[in-house]
């Protein structure tokens, strides 16, 4: 299975902070330390209905969303939409896909925060 690419918009971010480095950091880290509980979140969700999931599913692309990594904020958004549209979807399927974007973005945090504070 093909997941899109997941990339971080440094020039947005620098452009949002006006080139503030901590303040993005600070970002960064705020998603870091909600990964868990995010990925908690998304694996309990089916169990509480299509309602609960598509919640989740949108907290959680705000979350990708508010690192810079559209891409990965859109194909989750998608995703809720096909929740909201009543559509059948393979939980197993869609954890896997959202886990992976998450962890692919989480990657890039920290190679991001690294590369500036190494």
């Amino acid at each position: 299975m093909n997941f899109p690419k997941v990339t971080f918009d440094t020039r947005r971010a620098l452009a949002d902070f006006d080139g503030d480095t901590d303040s993005i950091a600070e970002v960064l880290l705020a998603f870091l330390e909600d990964l868990d509980t995010g990925r908690t979140a998304l694996e309990d969700a089916p169990a509480r209905g299509r309602a609960a999931y598509a919640a989740v599913l949108h907290e959680l692309a705000n979350s990708l969303e508010s690192i810079w990594c559209f891409d990965a904020g859109r194909r989750v958004r998608e995703i809720e939409r096909r929740c909201h549209a009543g559509e059948v979807l393979d939980t197993i399927v869609v954890q896997h896909e959202v886990t992976q974007l998450l962890e692919a973005s989480a990657d890039g945090a920290r190679e991001w925060l690294r590369q500036r504070f190494s």
